[in-house]
This record gives C-alpha cells, structure tokens and sequence, in this order.
C-alpha cells in the first residue's frame, strides 16, 4: 500500500484594512505544522500567525508606505503582519470555517463507506462478569 501525499485544500477570503479597502487572498487548510502558539498564550497572535503560515499570496500585491517614505509590495500577509499593517481577518476566519466544515464532512463520508464496504457486521465482545 502506498502512503497517500497531503491533498491541499484552497480557499478564497478578503483581508480587510483601516481604510476599509480589501484584497482576496488564497489561502489553504492548514497542516499540523501551520498552527502557531506564542509562549504568552495570546490567541489573537496565534490566529494572525497559522493564518499567515497558510496565506498562498494576495490576488494583485499591496502597496505599503513604510516610515520613510518608500513604498514596497507585499505579497503575503506574513509580509503584511511583519511590517505591522493593521488588518481585519473576519472573512478569512469565516471562510475557513465553511472550507473546513465541507472538508470534515467528506472525510466522514469517506469513512463511513469504507465501513460499510466490508460487508461484515460489528458483534459485540460477550459480557465475562459472572
């Protein structure tokens, strides 16, 4: 039997800025890798950070003028978040809950028919408490 490689799972979702402008982004379903926990325990980090970990980029760049002056393009939203732009990741949290949803929803699917294929019933272990 051969080991099966990560099926990736994409989803689309808006990033929100103060000046209510907003970009789509494609993101994934993340891996065990992608989850984030800072040693202070601060969940807003910690979601900031996994979602960074599985943002794919920005459907056009972002312009960001940086103290100086200068302008520069990110690409992704660890560029964003390491440059400190305030952002509003409401969508991005929805549309990972629906994505997810769907994709547990399958995989019960998928188990419950392998159950169901092997044409053998459950029997139950006979009760030895005499």
């Amino acid at each position: 039997m051969a080991i099966k490689a990560y099926n990736q799972v994409t989803y689309k979702a808006k990033i929100k800025f103060e000046d209510n402008s907003t970009v789509g982004a494609t993101f994934r379903l993340p891996r065990s890798m992608d989850y984030f926990r800072s040693a202070e325990g601060n969940t807003n980090k910690d979601n900031l950070m996994t979602f960074s970990n599985t943002c794919l980029g920005f459907d056009k760049p972002v312009d960001v003028e940086l103290e100086d002056g200068t302008q520069i393009q990110c690409n992704t939203l660890a560029e964003l978040l390491e440059y400190g732009v305030p952002i509003d990741i409401t969508d991005v949290l929805v549309q990972w809950h629906k994505k997810h949803t769907e994709n547990e929803k399958a995989k019960e699917a998928l188990v419950k028919k392998s159950k169901s294929a092997g044409n053998s019933t459950q029997k139950a272990t006979p009760d030895t408490n005499n």
